[in-house]
């Protein structure tokens, strides 16, 4: 019976101790959830984290963006890739984002996201576009 209820209280605390952090992108390995394409550039793309801790690669922001919609109760954090730092993962709420037509990112996506305010008006220098929050890259990811 003790050793019942001690294999059931390692189960529980393995459960309770799932990480709700973001993992790091194997590129050339990973395939994207979306899609079912394997995750070729640095730049683009993304991670999303249910709420069971259990983490989802994307190849494109297209591609997480479509899926945080179809599975909205089950995302706690969703992520994308920095432009400017290549494999670094930033939370979609603290990134910015830029739309241009010059951006050739996987799936036909023409958004990209970056750390920082100064590193994403740097960027529409080079790729003159919409600069925008999450929130509004996630309504024209999904328009599409």
């Amino acid at each position: 019976m003790i050793r019942v209820l001690f294999t059931l209280l390692t189960a529980i605390g393995f459960v309770g101790c799932t990480s709700h952090d973001p993992e790091p992108i194997h590129i050339g390995q990973d395939t994207c959830e979306h899609c079912r394409m394997t995750i070729s550039d640095p730049k683009f793309g993304g991670e999303i984290i249910y709420k069971t801790g259990k983490v989802v690669k994307f190849d494109a922001l297209i591609c997480a963006a479509a899926h945080q919609a179809e599975n909205k109760d089950k995302v706690e954090k969703v992520f994308t890739l920095d432009f400017n730092n290549p494999g670094k993962l930033i939370d979609v709420t603290k990134a910015f984002f830029l739309q241009s037509k010059s951006i050739r990112g996987p799936m036909g996506a023409d958004i990209l996201g970056t750390e920082t305010e100064s590193g994403v008006k740097d960027l529409s220098q080079k790729f003159p576009g919409k600069v925008m929050k999450w929130e509004e890259a996630q309504k024209i990811l999904n328009a599409n």
